[in-house]
């Protein structure tokens, strides 16, 4: 079974506690919405807590960080593997950006797969200002 339906799965026994929350917001200045919230809140506490406190979260989130482990490491030894010869050295050039430059852009998550590229090999950091982007003069 999946991760996706093992949560799923673990999921199917809470799902009455976001719902009970939705019912309510905390929206706004009234006070006797705020204590409607935090009567719902504390009534339910304890559950979320149960769930999410086994031993069985842990190791799903023990094996998703695993997974993401071990697909760098099979990308780097592709990447280690096309040097020809032992004597080699590979040098990677890396992208120094590490934020979001354009509105409606997403960012790459890119400070883990820099350290761990940077432990393998010879990593330097270029400046890609106006790389990224294609531009199209007429």
């Amino acid at each position: 079974m999946n991760a996706r339906k093992k949560i799923e799965t673990w999921n199917a026994v809470m799902k009455d506690h976001p719902e009970a929350l939705s019912e309510v917001t905390s929206r706004g200045g009234d006070f006797n919405a705020f204590l409607k919230i935090m009567k719902l809140r504390v009534a339910r506490w304890d559950a979320p807590w149960e769930e999410y406190t086994k031993p069985r979260w842990a190791r799903q989130r023990m094996k998703l960080y695993c997974g993401k482990r071990r697909a760098f490491a099979n990308f780097f030894n592709q990447l280690s593997a096309l040097k020809e010869d032992e004597s080699q050295r590979l040098v990677v050039a890396y992208g120094a950006g590490r934020w979001k430059i354009q509105k409606r852009t997403t960012p790459a998550p890119s400070t883990r797969t820099y350290k761990e590229c940077a432990r393998r090999f010879a990593t330097i950091p270029v400046d890609e200002f106006r790389t990224s982007y294609t531009h199209h003069e007429r």
